[in-house]
């Protein structure tokens, strides 16, 4: 097909394959992918677990509409159907038109929220300009709050890695992999990733950079935010915490979700300054060690990845 410059395309529906299976988006000069399970559903007995790998499917699924957000309270950036714990899923902006070599940089997204709010499918983070400009553009959905960031006792005697926590953390980690397994097939190359967020989001890049288990899933990072340099809490600070809400595991993995919802208040610190500790436990084996992440930051290199530290080191 000869393509004219400048002319809209006229493509109306695209199908990809990803290791799940098939999934169909409608679109023109660009495609939006929107939901796809990057993992299980976390409910159940998977609730407080790290991400299992998503269920597949035979029939093309279509991506025409966001996946729920996590479980937060109400807000009006977001264009996803509702909250529910089953959020786990992802979004992909891709230009209809193929690159030269079909490898276009991917920029992936981490949305802010203070840990306990926050959408892949908030109209200020829509990809379609980037595609426009020859950015393959992913925003990821991971647990916040009570539901994603609550340490326990009980679940630090489950870990192999003796730590519990920062399941949002390992839900970010579980889509960057997917993205480097998948992301060729939507024209992107798997060996030019930037990782960039706000908030929050720049906080979770600044513990990524130390982890172990991050290393060759993103090349660049783009940190927006001085929450980047908050403080952690101890494992045992963050245990505590987690007591307030119930000494068994097993009752609180069987409660509704409202009713877990509604324990947000005894989770949430309630100073929330970037001198106060987050609700994030510190956990070397799995996010690195703490100290290494602030020096990283100071000199910016970490694991060998470029690092632009937006508005917070522009003021220095």
């Amino acid at each position: 097909m000869n393509i004219v410059p400048n002319t809209p395309i006229s493509i109306t529906h695209r199908i990809v394959p990803t290791e799940s299976g098939p999934v169909e988006s409608r679109g023109g000069d660009v495609f939006c992918f929107k939901g796809i399970p990057y993992a299980a559903k976390p409910v159940g007995d998977l609730r407080w677990r790290p991400p299992q790998p998503a269920p597949s499917w035979t029939d093309t699924r279509p991506a025409h509409d966001f996946g729920f957000d996590p479980p937060q309270a109400a807000t009006a950036r977001t264009r996803a159907p509702g909250i529910d714990e089953d959020c786990l899923t992802l979004n992909i902006w891709t230009a209809a038109k193929p690159s030269d070599d079909n490898k276009r940089p991917v920029m992936v997204w981490l949305y802010g929220g203070s840990y306990v709010s926050g959408s892949a499918s908030d109209p200020r983070c829509d990809g379609e300009s980037y595609a426009r400009k020859g950015v393959v553009l992913v925003t990821v959905n991971y647990r916040v709050g009570v539901l994603g960031f609550m340490a326990h006792p009980q679940l630090t005697a489950e870990s192999e890695h003796g730590s519990s926590g920062n399941y949002g953390l390992l839900d970010v980690l579980a889509a960057l992999a997917w993205i480097q397994r998948n992301i060729s097939a939507f024209g992107g190359d798997p060996g030019r990733v930037t990782l960039f967020g706000v908030s929050a989001g720049a906080a979770s890049i600044s513990l990524l950079l130390t982890s172990p288990l991050a290393r060759g899933l993103f090349q660049q990072t783009i940190q927006q935010s001085p929450g980047a340099f908050r403080p952690l809490s101890s494992l045992q600070e963050a245990e505590t915490a987690g007591l307030k809400l119930g000494a068994d595991i097993g009752d609180l993995r069987r409660m509704p979700m409202q009713e877990i919802f509604d324990k947000t208040s005894l989770f949430v610190p309630e100073a929330t300054w970037l001198d106060h500790p987050a609700r994030i436990a510190s956990d070397p084996r799995r996010m690195g060690d703490p100290e290494r992440r602030t020096r990283g930051l100071q000199c910016g290199t970490h694991h060998r990845h470029a690092i632009d530290r937006r508005h917070e080191c522009r003021r220095r």
